[in-house]
């Protein structure tokens, strides 16, 4: 691998996969795949957690990219668990993106060992400054779906709104919710104590009855809806039903929506 002298210019992508929507029939395909995956190429750069980012670094080339993580070549081996700053940039935007995270594998890779394969995994996914290349992400693997897709964030009271985006149900979906198993209904969470705590800890509540919604795309007034809030510790997918809906003149969308049902998965994650 040859390192540039500078600081490269856009990435240039190539796509070369053809993508499917992976939904489950038990699912009635509200939910859609965890991490998609994308060819993403370019140079990379990143630095120890901690270092000199007005240093040199390490440069490498990606490979591929996700919500999740990134996987890259470079002339480097890097101890497994490392914390590094990832920087990458993204064609759809100026500037780049900048990310703390952490080494998930490196191994040698081609002929004589020199260049090594390594694959990070994010840390912190729930910065809105994060949202364009999860947006991107989308774009590129399911135009179709990014179609009908709204990004935002929740509103909470007194506290930090948290990035979430979200989708309105077809009438279809909106007639059968209730038989996804994958959900349990907000009343079933009375138990939960420990997942009342991280309800309150991100919504301001531990039994929140709605939440207000803002975002790119207008959901019609009461509609049903599935919305994925990005949390520090994971995902949180739930399904609503629209209270109130309106989007002023160059104004965001705004909505209020009553919240009736949590995914379990989800749920058993934020807990452990």
């Amino acid at each position: 691998m040859e390192r540039p002298d500078k600081h490269p210019g856009p990435v240039r992508l190539s796509f070369n996969l053809q993508y499917t929507t992976l939904t489950s029939v038990e699912t009635m395909g509200f939910d859609q795949r965890k991490h998609r995956r994308i060819p993403f190429g370019g140079y990379i750069h990143f630095w120890p957690e901690g270092g000199d980012l007005a240093g040199p670094g390490t440069w490498g080339e990606a490979l591929n990219l996700s919500e999740s993580g990134l996987s890259f070549t470079c002339e480097k081996s890097v101890l497994k668990g490392t914390r590094l700053e990832v920087e990458i940039k993204m064609p759809d935007r100026t500037g780049y993106l900048r990310m703390l995270s952490q080494l998930v594998h490196c191994e040698p890779t081609g002929p004589g060992g020199k260049i090594w394969n390594l694959r990070v995994h994010f840390l912190e996914p729930h910065l809105e400054e994060l949202v364009a290349m999860r947006r991107y992400i989308l774009q590129t693997a399911d135009p179709a779906l990014a179609a009908v897709t709204g990004w935002g964030r929740v509103l909470v009271q007194g506290m930090p709104s948290v990035v979430a985006h979200y989708r309105e149900f077809s009438p279809e979906q909106s007639k059968h919710w209730t038989e996804d198993t994958a959900y349990m209904a907000a009343a079933e969470i009375a138990p939960l104590a420990r997942f009342q705590q991280v309800l309150e800890a991100s919504l301001g509540n531990k039994t929140p009855g709605s939440v207000r919604l803002k975002g790119t795309l207008r959901i019609k007034e009461k509609s049903m809806a599935w919305v994925e809030l990005t949390l520090a510790k994971g995902r949180l997918r739930l399904l609503g039903e629209t209270i109130f809906s309106k989007q002023d003149p160059e104004e965001e969308a705004d909505a209020g929506l009553r919240v009736l049902a949590y995914n379990k998965e989800d749920v058993k994650h934020l807990i452990k």
